[in-house]
């Protein structure tokens, strides 16, 4: 077993036996301990009949006894760390431990935080229980402090106890690791009740000394949470305003700006934020542009301009402040806009700015520029180049028949032996590794780079477009390491999709087609057509390893076979996500699969990876389907793409 198989991860520690002298209270309180939560952050709070008369039942021992239960003990509450990299270093047997014990843990540490809530509100009331919670939250060095904070916010509403409790916070010594509420709290705290006092202890740590020091950023960043959590105070604004730059903090000042009364010195700081009213293709921070529209300035109407042609979100915004600044002119622009971007709802909203723009008449035309819609870039056929690319990071993959044994166990461990055939599909992940394409033979096995096809086969498309070439199977590497007629014996799979974002006929990964090329064929390699206008991607050499796939355990082939319960197990004790890799048959690696048919069979998949520079937006992975008849008459003449979830 490997050394560090729990990779930190640790349970909450145990909890000091209950006994309150009142026999009621106690099994309550118990019940309240053991009390399953979701595992949700933030979690809501458990509510409904039973958990308020289990409440009812535990308050009768008594505030004295229950803040005896407020121990040391009671505040571990175990910690959770996730590491994908640690964890493609452990075998299948134990990634699946691995899960289990953080699933525990997961969820152990949630029971354990929301019975801490509880039982920090029902002592918070007594000046004994006070004290231990601002004890809590000020000096304990567990997650509990950031419960303890949370608890004195909500329900204490003495002004001299919230003050002790702010003026105990000690974020000068705060390294950003520990439970931030505990420090962004007493901020907001301290700004509610005295804002000159929260002004002259928290300004300081917006300094540039202090922001270069060890954790100055975390520390600068839990002011600004704090103070979006309290009233806004207009005194903040010039030391915000030199943080309007990108990094770290931007986007918290830019919501406490957003919070503050309109002021003409953002204007300035925003503009120069922001992108050159000129530039509307490129990225304009929404909440940037409601700060600046909130100023009501006109040095501000060429942004405004600018992002008003750059996204329709900012309409209701800039529209607002066209109203306010008042220049006639505007209306040109509105008007020009609505031509393009019409909807009911923007109508109504412009038409009483535009009359009152409009006026005293015709509204003189814009004395600022107006960006134009932009041609779009002439579009050029590729070519490949070939660049070097370190190599690929591949998680530990098992031996087959070591595999087959450790999936027996789980299946036998939880009752479901006598699926463990049935759930199991053989695959054959491909280890890719970038090469020059005129390194490979024709008709070898490889990602990216060029198809080789015969002369007559025509390139694929679809309304005339021509797709996107992925990457080719040698069918003879791969029947060795499956079972007979799992594919055809011999041959080559060419893989080709719709990729290209901008076009209107093939469309984004929503059609694929797989050509087959008889055993023997004559090939030559390639080049895109002259009409051709995506990406080449980068040639792969493949190491193929054979292995065996689970289905999720939101596949029909599982909802089919398992019944609910047998479902539930098979998903908490069998079943274990894996890392995404290039893969023939088996199982996808990525997303839901109950939408997929009984019939399907995967073909094969491509997650994004840095060695054909492939990748499928923010879906990770793309795969092929197939039905199971014409898989089995090595027909793919009707292949489906599948995108992520």
């Amino acid at each position: 077993m490997a050394k560090d198989l729990f990779l930190g991860n640790k349970l909450p520690g145990p909890l000091t036996p209950v006994a309150t002298g009142n026999e009621q209270a106690d099994e309550a309180i118990r019940k309240l301990q053991r009390w399953v939560v979701p595992t949700t952050v933030p979690a809501p709070p458990p509510t409904g009949k039973d958990y308020d008369a289990t409440v009812k039942a535990a308050l009768k021992a008594g505030p004295v006894q229950l803040l005896a239960l407020l121990d040391d003990a009671a505040l571990e509450l175990g910690t959770t760390r996730w590491n994908d990299a640690a964890q493609a270093r452990l075998t299948t047997a134990e990634r699946r431990e691995f899960k289990k014990h953080y699933d525990a843990v997961l969820q152990a540490m949630a029971i354990r935080s929301a019975y801490l809530r509880w039982l920090m509100s029902a002592v918070v009331t007594t000046p004994q229980g006070l004290e231990r919670v601002i004890e809590i939250a000020t000096t304990n060095d567990t997650g509990a402090l950031g419960i303890a904070a949370t608890v004195l916010q909500k329900e204490v509403k003495d002004p001299k106890a919230l003050r002790r409790f702010a003026d105990a916070s000690q974020l000068a010594k705060w390294d950003g690791k520990e439970d931030e509420r505990a420090h962004r709290v007493p901020i907001a705290v301290l700004n509610t009740l005295d804002p000159n006092a929260a002004f002259a202890r928290y300004a300081p740590f917006l300094d540039a000394a202090a922001l270069k020091k060890p954790g100055g950023a975390e520390r600068a960043a839990c002011v600004l949470f704090g103070l979006l959590q309290s009233p806004a105070d207009p005194r903040w604004l010039p030391i915000l305003l030199p943080h309007l730059k990108k990094g770290p903090l931007d986007n918290n000042v830019l919501m406490l700006l957003e919070k503050l009364p309109p002021d003409p010195r953002v204007v300035e700081p925003v503009c120069a934020y922001l992108p050159k009213p000129t530039n509307t293709g490129g990225y304009w921070n929404q909440t940037a542009v409601k700060v600046l529209a909130k100023s009501a300035d006109a040095r501000a109407l060429p942004w405004l301009v600018g992002a008003l042609q750059t996204s329709w979100m900012n309409w209701p915004a800039v529209f607002e402040a066209f109203a306010r600044v008042g220049d006639p002119s505007m209306a040109h622009v509105m008007r020009a806009w609505l031509k393009d971007n019409d909807a009911p709802d923007r109508q109504k909203a412009a038409k009483p700015i535009l009359a009152a723009l409009e006026k005293k008449g015709p509204a003189p035309q814009p004395t600022i520029a107006v960006p134009g819609k932009k041609a779009p870039p002439p579009r050029v056929r590729p070519a490949l180049k070939f660049k070097k690319a370190r190599p690929f990071k591949a998680p530990k993959l098992e031996p087959l028949e070591k595999l087959r044994k450790t999936y027996a166990k789980l299946f036998a461990d939880a009752g479901l032996g006598a699926f463990a055939d049935t759930l199991s599909r053989p695959a054959v992940v491909m280890i890719p590794t970038r090469v020059d394409e005129q390194t490979l033979e024709f008709g070898t096995t490889k990602l990216g780079g060029h198809p080789d096809l015969e002369a007559k086969t025509e390139w694929p498309r679809v309304k005339g477009e021509p797709l996107t070439f992925l990457g080719q199977l040698a069918l003879a590497d791969f029947a060795p390491l499956l079972p007979p007629k799992s594919l055809p014996a011999a041959g080559l799979l060419s893989f080709f999709v719709g990729n290209d974002g901008a076009s209107e006929r093939a469309g984004y990964c929503e059609n694929a087609r797989v050509l087959f090329t008889r055993p023997g064929a004559t090939l030559a390699r390639r080049d895109v057509p002259d009409d051709f206008f995506d990406v080449i991607y980068q040639a792969c050499a493949v190491k193929l390893h054979p292995t065996l796939k689970l289905p999720s355990p939101s596949h029909a082939l599982v909802t089919k076979t398992l019944n609910a319960r047998q479902r539930e197990t098979y998903a908490d004790e069998v079943f274990v996500e894996a890392r995404a890799l290039p893969q023939v048959l088996g199982f996808r690696d990525h997303g839901y699969d109950a939408e997929e048919p009984l019939t399907a069979r995967h073909l094969l998949q491509l997650p994004g990876e840095d060695q054909s520079d492939m990748e499928f937006g923010d879906m990770d992975a793309l795969s092929f389907c197939v039905d199971a008849k014409q898989l089995a008459k090595g027909d793919f003449s009707k292949v489906w793409p599948r995108l992520g979830d």
